[in-house]
């Protein structure tokens, strides 16, 4: 995987490239206040950065500075495959990573079906703070990830479950949006589509005068790549538009 930074202007600063003795995939990165970059993704290497990868595919995440310097990177992973897509950093620097795993024991905890989402916090040095899976006994596939003033974990992605958390899905594959404190504790989780498939792709957050008025939107596609979108207040799961 590479790191590559480049000023306003786009004239290049730096590149960095990282990897082991197999593939590396990035997908999550941001920079927090003071330039820091962090990173996520999996890898099948056995000597990432000397750590040891414990199945096929493995969560990792990696720090730089604003200078690109290398500062840590940790593995986490099951005996399955386990993949990070979202990542977020709060202003304490706490890192939040989400994505989905086919391990049935990722940091001891259960999975329900055949890929359940997970949600990992590390602290700013990467020590790692808690695991939480969620899933139905189908398969459900996370992609975005935001976390609030508060600390509060949102999670985007689609779900083939038919029972995730008591919700009905209307189709083959259903859009799914939880959230969890700042615990890991889950507070909510709901499910929206039709009978095609449709599939979240995105989670942003935007404000508008006070931390009571973000949003949460979501971007996905149905089953003929019509682009839609849904919204929803933070505080609870009310569908805007």
């Amino acid at each position: 995987m590479f790191v590559m930074k480049l000023d306003s202007l786009g004239a290049h600063q730096w590149t960095i490239l990282r990897g082991g003795s197999s593939v590396e995939e990035a997908r999550g990165l941001q920079v927090d206040a003071s330039g820091n970059v962090f990173v996520a993704g999996y890898t099948a290497s056995t000597d990432l950065d000397s750590q040891s990868n414990a199945g096929d595919f493995d969560v990792f995440v990696m720090k730089f500075d604003s200078d690109g310097a290398h500062q840590w990177t940790i593995l986490r992973g099951g005996s399955g495959d386990d993949f990070a897509y979202g990542l977020q950093v709060d202003a304490s620097g706490n890192v939040f990573v989400a994505g989905f795993t086919a391990s049935t024991d990722l940091d001891s905890q259960s999975n329900a079906g055949n890929t359940d989402v997970f949600v990992m916090k590390f602290d700013s040095d990467g020590a790692h703070q808690w695991t939480i899976l969620r899933g139905g006994p189908g398969d459900e596939f996370a992609y975005g990830l935001q976390v609030d003033a508060s600390g509060n974990v949102f999670v985007a992605g689609y779900t083939a479950s038919t029972d995730l958390d008591n919700q009905s899905n209307a189709g083959d594959f259903d859009v799914f949006v939880m959230k969890f404190d700042s615990d890991g504790a889950h507070q909510w989780t709901i499910l929206r589509g039709d009978s095609g498939d449709d599939f979240a792709n995105g989670l942003q957050a935007r404000c508008a005068t006070t931390p009571s008025d973000v949003v949460l939107d979501v971007k996905f596609f149905d089953r003929v790549d019509e682009e839609a979108a849904l919204s929803f207040t933070i505080g609870r799961p009310l569908i805007l538009w």
